[in-house]
């Protein structure tokens, strides 16, 4: 099977505008704010990895999501 340019990658969540921290996925619309995908959050230690839009971002989550490149970057610039 060939898979086209599939990248994953975890960001820590420090800070954000107001616009995703305390929220949930679903409020936060990530997917078409952002065009990524969250896959599983790591929180306290504990691996959340059946991700529902009801699921929150809290502050120092590590977030693992998926997109293209561009998108994660502005993700990312959105939550250091």
């Amino acid at each position: 099977i060939k898979i086209p340019d599939f990248n994953i990658v975890s960001v820590r969540v420090l800070a954000d505008s107001g616009k995703i921290v305390g929220k949930t996925i679903l409020e936060a619309d990530l997917r078409n704010k952002f065009g990524i995908s969250v896959l599983a959050i790591l929180r306290n230690s504990e691996m959340i990895n059946t991700i529902k839009p009801e699921e929150k971002i809290l502050r120092n989550d590590m977030v693992y999501i998926s997109g293209d490149l561009e998108h994660i970057e502005q993700f990312y610039n959105a939550v250091i």
